[in-house]
């Protein structure tokens, strides 16, 4: 089905003008949606906090008025809806410690750490809510562009990242206006169009990866492929995460366990040896110089383990906004145990520095965040995504090419789960909305059947 198009049946309730409109012009909708989500370090961030990092945060709402404008309904989207269950549960189970934080432990007080908490609560609340916005915008829109139209729109993203990357190692700050994040020493370290190298690592492996799928599920140019994919695992490699980097050993040998046969096997040995060698050269010494201090290590391991610890007091989260007030008791206290423990001091510094500042409190990985902010609610949305995304990926019909889309959600939880936050993170839909796409599953309602046909 590799040049197929979608052919729309016209509904009663939708003109035959309003179809081809949206066959036309959803292309252009798609390019700005996902050209959007490869910028995640805006300067905007300055001013109203780190959920405008990504224009996605404009872009998805009046994107969705527009569909909506044109389609006269809600189309049922199961991950959409998800997503926007969590995000008002989230915000009412939020709403409720606000009341009781106000009330009980500040005395009246609206602040903390001059921070207004009904404000921070709206701007945290509202992520999951653009989540879900973002969702269900690509899924109609997906209706209404070819395979042939969506790889070009990542090989774009990707061509540009690639090339923006390649200038990178070649100037000493990120580039001014893509980026927000101040720079203040040059460690060579590449983050392309994101905040940090670790962000970078995911934006470029999933974009990567789905390119790759794509050329070769449409049956393009073997040799550009392989060009791609050597240029690709080298930025990559050059980006040097030290987690991104272990974390893609460890996905792509999951990936092919069960799938192992010559072809794979060559493949992933080509792939793992010179990431392993990075990892000796490069990545071990750099985690030396961590562990020599404990500092990182003691911050992100003390802050990952008190967001889980909070479950025990905060079982419905420590809330949005109002995480500030029960999160910081919690992480020297964890530290010091976990220290028991393990039998080794560690440094708590740096979170000391934090917690009298009031600056990057939270633990520093997107799951161990949700867990803090939502508690067991998190958890279950969280299992209700990841089935989700299993589920449909089981439903591919069985090829080599695969493998690829196990990399990918092997490799987001690992990230998400020790790594990377969860802000803006908008294009670790794209994957599961690809397989959406691939598994033809787009029917607008009993009365609009869209069938794939050959050309």
């Amino acid at each position: 089905m590799a040049n197929a198009t979608l052919n729309i049946i016209q509904a009663n309730y939708i003109k035959e003008g309003t179809l081809n409109k949206l066959t036309s012009q959803s292309i252009y909708l798609v390019y700005i949606t996902i050209v959007g989500f490869i910028f995640v370090d805006l300067p905007l961030e300055q001013y109203f906090g780190t959920i405008a990092r990504c224009p996605n945060l404009i872009t998805a709402p009046f994107i969705f008025i527009y569909l909506q404008a044109n389609l006269k309904q809600i189309v049922p989207v199961k991950l959409a809806k998800y997503y926007f269950n969590y995000s008002i549960i989230s915000t009412v189970a939020s709403l409720l410690m606000l009341f009781i934080t106000v009330a009980f432990v500040t005395q009246g007080s609206w602040y903390v750490y001059a921070e207004f908490m009904p404000v921070k609560l709206v701007k945290a609340a509202a992520y999951n809510f653009v989540n879900a916005l973002t969702i269900y915008n690509l899924y109609v829109l997906f209706k209404f562009i070819t395979l042939e139209q969506l790889y070009k729109v990542l090989f774009y993203c990707l061509a540009f990242l690639t090339i923006y990357g390649l200038v990178e190692m070649f100037i000493d700050y990120p580039i001014p206006g893509i980026h927000g994040t101040i720079v203040t020493d040059d460690n060579k370290r590449l983050q392309l169009t994101t905040p940090e190298p670790v962000t970078a690592t995911i934006v470029y492996s999933i974009f990567l990866s789905l390119v790759l799928y794509l050329r070769s599920y449409l049956k393009k140019g073997a040799f550009f492929t392989i060009i791609l994919a050597i240029v690709g695992l080298f930025l990559l490699l050059a980006i040097g995460s030290k987690g991104g980097v272990i974390f893609l050993v460890l996905s792509i040998l999951l990936s092919i366990r069960k799938k192992l046969n010559f072809k794979v096997v060559i493949l992933a040995l080509i792939t793992i040896v010179p990431i392993v060698y990075v990892i000796f050269e490069t990545i071990v010494p750099m985690l030396l110089v961590d562990i020599e201090g404990f500092t990182s290590f003691s911050t992100r391991t003390s802050t990952w383990l008190a967001a889980f610890a909070g479950l025990i007091y905060y079982p419905i989260g420590q809330g949005f906004g109002t995480y500030l007030v029960y999160y910081p008791p919690l992480m020297i206290p964890t530290c010091k145990w976990f220290s028991s423990v393990i039998g080794i001091p560690l440094n708590t510094s740096e979170m000391e520095y934090y917690i009298q500042i009031g600056k990057y409190l939270g633990a520093k990985s997107g799951v161990p965040n949700e867990v803090m902010f939502n508690g067991i609610p998190a958890l279950v949305y969280l299992y209700l995504i990841c089935k989700y995304h299993v589920q449909r990926l089981k439903q591919l019909p069985k090829r080599t090419i695969n493998i690829l889309f196990s990399f990918i959600y092997y490799f987001i939880f690992f990230e998400f789960l020790f790594i990377v936050t969860l802000e803006t993170t908008y294009y670790i839909f794209l994957p599961i909305l690809l397989i959406d796409r691939l598994l033809n599953e787009y029917p607008l309602d009993s009365k609009v059947k869209i069938i794939e046909t050959e050309n």
